[in-house]
């Protein structure tokens, strides 16, 4: 598939995480839907692996079990947690929205692969215009303070796995390994983690069985295998600036999910606030630039 086309889709597919959460939330607990949705993927990947591998090749294990830790079940974690115990769900977005400047600072420090001025330009522009869509949905509430700190952990992990994944793919690695195997190992240790979580939440059983099948299904299909997937297979093909810098199409993406599916209201505050990440975009973007800036996968306030 043609690079732009696969960013598309990965930008599609990761936006499309607030329909699930949020269908899921109104028939059944959060940490319930989490689970449920590690469960299923990690039962569809395997039968995948299944059918186009059947010799079953080995895998480095160990690595993607980190980087899975890292990226799905940490971020993940972090994210509904902040939420769950009373964030504001824009915040919670803003905070992550750090990650092309910590995702900067690293691919110099890291990769070796500094940001430009111009790349730095247009990660703070799209920051801006990130704050600016949000604008309505930051509050400070009555969380308690180490909650606040939840979304930073989110953030850092995501950009840490990032980074990992980035160093893994260079020659001297070796061969990749299939990304259906790797996301594989990544949803089985979140199934893992989130069965101990749901546990501990005891949430009551779904009030809507049918909506909760499908809000499962939504975020197994799109969020996960295609979200997270995507990501994967975007960041073998380019350079982990590029890839998160696609991501600050995310939030206006999602408003157009949550208007087309739920009637949500589109401000004008919001639509000002993408044309800024637009342009972010395209200034970190252009050719004089290099690598392109990188950026937070934020879903309007959700999780992918």
């Amino acid at each position: 598939m043609p690079l732009p086309l696969l960013e598309a889709a990965m930008v599609l597919a990761w936006s499309s995480g607030f329909v699930g959460v949020r269908l899921a939330v109104e028939a059944a607990g959060v940490w319930d839907a989490v689970f449920w949705r590690f469960v299923a993927a990690t039962a569809c990947l395997f039968l995948i692996v299944l059918m186009i591998d059947p010799a079953r090749r080995r895998i480095d294990i160990g690595r993607h079990s980190v980087t899975g830790l890292l990226a799905m079940t940490a971020f993940i974690f972090g994210v509904v947690m902040a939420i769950d115990l009373g964030v504001s769900a824009g915040l919670t977005a803003l905070i992550t929205a750090l990650q092309p400047v910590t995702t900067g600072l690293l691919s110099g420090i890291v990769l070796k692969q500094p940001a430009r001025a111009r790349q730095w330009l247009g990660m703070l522009i799209g920051l801006a215009g990130v704050g600016l869509a949000l604008s309505g949905e930051i509050a400070i509430t009555a969380a308690p303070i180490w909650a606040y700190a939840l979304p930073f952990v989110s953030m850092l992990a995501l950009t840490a796995a990032t980074m990992l994944e980035e160093r893994a793919k260079r020659p001297e690695t070796g061969p990749e390994d299939s990304p259906v195997a790797v996301l594989l190992v990544h949803c089985l240790g979140a199934a893992m983690v989130f069965s101990v979580v749901a546990g501990i939440d005891k949430s009551p059983p779904p009030a809507d069985t049918v909506t909760f099948v499908m809000a499962v299904a939504w975020l197994v299909v799109f969020s996960t295998i295609g979200g997270f997937g995507l990501y994967w297979m975007c960041l073998r093909r380019t350079s982990p600036v590029r890839v998160a810098t696609l991501l600050y199409l995310s939030p206006p993406i999602t408003m157009v999910w949550a208007a087309l599916m739920f009637g949500d209201p589109i401000t004008v505050v919001a639509i000002l606030g993408f044309g800024v990440c637009l342009f972010g975009i395209w200034v970190a973007g252009s050719r004089t630039a290099g690598l392109q800036a990188a950026c937070a996968p934020a879903s309007y306030g959700k999780t992918g």
